[in-house]
């Protein structure tokens, strides 16, 4: 899959689809807390909703230390969601509660 395929499905799980950047999935508030990264056999890659493209982070290869799977570091690609919990909105003051909200956007962008 290209870059650009990868990019597009992305979009559809997480990309800006509103002139006011909300995007397809829902987030508590509408806050975007979820990053999305992509690692293959060229990199890792930082989805760039707001632009719709994978961006190059670093031409490491990682996917072996993502998993002790083995098949997972045969995989073609690798999307990695993950959350900074420090832009989960402040009504979810403990970390538990945000680690929830973290989880369940990120179950949704799944």
């Amino acid at each position: 899959m290209s870059n650009d395929d990868i990019a597009t499905i992305l979009w559809a799980a997480s990309g800006v689809n509103r002139p006011d950047g909300k995007r397809t999935a829902p987030a508590t508030h509408g806050m975007q807390y979820n990053n999305i990264y992509v690692a293959d056999y060229e990199g890792n890659y930082f989805y760039d909703a707001i632009n719709n493209r994978l961006a190059l982070r670093n031409k490491e290869m990682s996917k072996n230390k993502l998993s002790v799977q083995h098949h997972v570091a045969q995989s073609s690609h690798v999307i990695i969601i993950t959350a900074d919990l420090n832009r989960v909105p402040g009504l979810m003051s403990n970390r538990e509660a945000k680690l929830k909200w973290a989880n369940v956007t990120a179950g949704t962008i799944a």
